[in-house]
């Protein structure tokens, strides 16, 4: 097996011949890569000296980073509750189950109009706009991690007197956690997706407002500086996120 160190060499590796294919494409004329690495560097710079449209870059990357974090922690429970009444209770299956899938399947954006009419241009529909992303995705895998969990460890624990909450804590959540966290992770890539539309709605901060406000006046060397900013923070928060997998359950795969 390869070591961390080695891993961690190819990664940067690979990061060093995109910006050096970056940097050749700039330089050789190429259209659409007219933004040099050096341009963006200097305007991230220049925005975190003096700001953006009273904003600066580290303020908006805060904002943006507590609403993507409390959009994903707010969807993980409200979903993970729901996942395990459609896995347990076939009732509760037939009632959330037809709901949680119509909303898995349409794209959040489609309900922005009628998010902002509800809900206003404030934080509240923001908030529920990240959630329609991340609720249905961490409820279905839930419930098929619930459901993927085997009869006989079920049925063993019955044997030996557990009850339906003895059987909830020891055998079906420690069995369906690794499948949770994996819907968990899935549910954080598309609510810091929605993020963009999220703050579309009469924003006035954040990162991908930031974003959107430099695409509309042109300024392509900060769009490309902000993409790259909120591209970093995802990695960052997966790579989290599958350290916290390792770390909290390190049975997943051997049994």
């Amino acid at each position: 097996m390869p070591t961390s160190l080695k891993l961690l060499c190819y990664n940067a590796l690979s990061i060093l011949v995109l910006l050096a294919v970056w940097w050749s494409l700039t330089h050789a004329g190429k259209p659409g890569a007219s933004v040099s690495p050096h341009a963006v560097w200097a305007r991230l710079s220049d925005v975190a000296t003096n700001g953006y449209m009273g904003a600066s870059i580290g303020e908006s990357a805060g904002i943006s980073a507590v609403r993507v974090v409390t959009g994903w922690l707010l969807s993980g429970l409200i979903g993970v509750v729901l996942g395990l009444i459609i896995g347990l209770n076939p009732y509760g299956r037939a009632i959330v189950d037809p709901w949680l899938n119509y909303g898995r399947c349409v794209p959040p954006l489609g309900y922005l109009s009628l998010v902002v009419l509800w809900f206003g241009v404030g934080s509240a529909s923001k908030l529920v706009l990240l959630l329609l992303s991340g609720v249905p995705l961490v409820a279905v895998g839930t419930a098929a991690a619930v459901a993927a969990v085997r009869r006989e460890r079920i049925e063993g624990a019955c044997s030996m007197g557990f009850g339906p909450l003895g059987r909830l804590r020891f055998i079906i959540l420690p069995s369906a956690l690794p499948g949770i966290l994996v819907s968990l992770r899935i549910a954080f890539g598309a609510v810091f997706a929605a993020l963009v539309g999220a703050e579309m709605v009469a924003s006035s901060s954040g990162i991908a407002w930031m974003t959107i406000t430099a695409v509309n006046r042109g300024d392509m060397a900060l769009v490309i500086g902000c993409i790259l900013i909120m591209g970093v923070f995802a990695l960052f928060a997966d790579a989290c996120l599958q350290r916290l997998t390792r770390v909290l359950v390190p049975w997943a795969g051997r049994a």
